[in-house]
């Protein structure tokens, strides 16, 4: 049993290299949990000649200790095939950065480690962990225990082919010694107890956590006539912006407009540029590039997230759920999970995007939608409360 807690929440990046939901999920879970009187601190990796850094990040500690490997993973020099090889055996179980986390944290009083993304510290941290007394707590924000490197977001790749079971059987029995998993969406516990992982393991469902007071319902005018669709990310085949386009191009020119944020026109014709003239003839779909996601928001009538990969979660279509607008997400991952009774969504099926954006269109004024909408079990105090109870469990030993 643990008389004081003091927890860890491991992640391989954070502010201020924000590259992705993980690292915004795990600093606002810590926020939560500093508020409500925990002690509380982020732990992440720098490259190894940056040695041990120190941050503050909104009242969070930060604590940046040095990678024991062949290069930092999300640098973007070209690395070798000889020396991605070396990089990816070893972090398969990387048990000297293992080892030198776990004597930082026990020197710190730390006795209870909540890891995320544990790329960096390899699943070898889970027995390490046990043999200094430390417990864990294992959230699956992502596919990185089901195969190696970048293939987990490889839309083509199948994670339960036979050669990919093979390369991931060690890292099955490191993770079984983790003490408690949680799951950011039903998806994700359905997908790795499918793939035998965690079997028998004490685990538990708890979504992504949003704070209501940031991502508020706007009643302010948009400034624009026409109904605009919207969408926020990056311009990668995985996050679907094409279908989206394509299904929009559908449409007469000047019928709708569609705000794309985050990407550039050039970046978008560099991977589509049999579209070029197309869009440039349009005056309807506008790319206002890297803008603020709530300025987005306030700009569009409904946000699509139509993802090719199987989104573990996916933050953007929440956000836009508690900023009081209209969703389409795909029917992959744990995206469906989040159009719940009450919404204003849409699943969309077999990428029919053009049919979505009609259907929101013409049901846009439904007054069954949006009547006592409870989206509690997606705030960041509800999340901070689940989690609180699963340090809780793990810290009185319960079975």
């Amino acid at each position: 049993m643990i008389d004081e807690r003091k927890i860890a929440i491991y992640n391989l990046n954070t502010y201020p290299e924000m590259s992705g939901g993980s690292e915004r999920s795990c600093l606002e879970l810590a926020k939560e949990l500093i508020r409500l009187g925990e002690d509380v601190r982020v732990i992440s990796l720098n490259p190894f000649l940056s040695g041990v850094n120190f941050l503050q990040y909104e009242g969070v500690r930060i604590e940046k200790l040095p990678l024991l490997n062949v290069y930092w993973p999300t640098s973007k020099k070209k690395k070798s095939f000889l020396r991605k090889a070396i990089w990816n055996l070893i972090d398969i179980a990387n048990l000297p950065m293992s080892i030198y986390l776990a004597m930082y944290l026990k020197k710190n009083g730390i006795n209870i480690l909540h890891t995320n993304n544990i790329k960096g510290v390899s699943p070898a941290i889970f027995p390490i962990m046990r043999l200094f007394g430390i417990k864990t707590v294992h959230t699956t924000r992502d596919y990185y225990l089901l195969d190696n490197g970048a293939w987990y977001r490889d839309i083509q790749s199948q994670h339960n082919t036979i050669i990919l079971r093979a390369k991931r059987t060690l890292k099955k029995l490191l993770s079984s010694s983790a003490d408690f998993i949680v799951y950011n969406s039903k998806y994700m516990k359905e997908y790795h107890e499918s793939c035998l992982f965690f079997k028998n393991k004490r685990n538990q469902v708890i979504y992504n956590g949003f704070d209501p007071s940031v991502y508020k319902s706007n009643t302010e005018d948009k400034n624009n006539v026409k109904y605009t669709f919207g969408f926020i990310g990056r311009v990668t085949e995985e996050k679907g912006l094409d279908l989206l386009v394509n299904g929009f191009l559908e449409f007469d020119n000047d019928e709708f407009n569609l705000i794309i944020a985050g990407s550039t026109l050039e970046e978008y014709l560099l991977l589509y540029p049999e579209k070029e003239k197309e869009i440039r003839s349009r005056t309807d779909i506008i790319f206002l590039g890297i803008v603020d996601n709530k300025l987005f928001y306030h700009k569009v009538d409904c946000v699509v997230v139509p993802s090719r990969y199987n989104e573990p979660f996916g933050r953007v279509a929440m956000e836009a759920i508690f900023m009081g607008k209209s969703v389409i997400v795909s029917d992959r991952g744990g995206l469906p999970e989040q159009i719940i009774s009450g919404v204003h969504g849409v699943v969309c099926k077999d990428d029919n995007y053009n049919t979505a954006m009609q259907k929101i269109y013409l049901t846009r004024n439904d007054k069954s939608y949006n009547l006592n909408l409870d989206l509690n079990k997606f705030t960041i105090n509800y999340c901070a409360q689940a989690y609180l109870d699963v340090y809780k469990e793990v810290s009185n030993g319960q079975k």
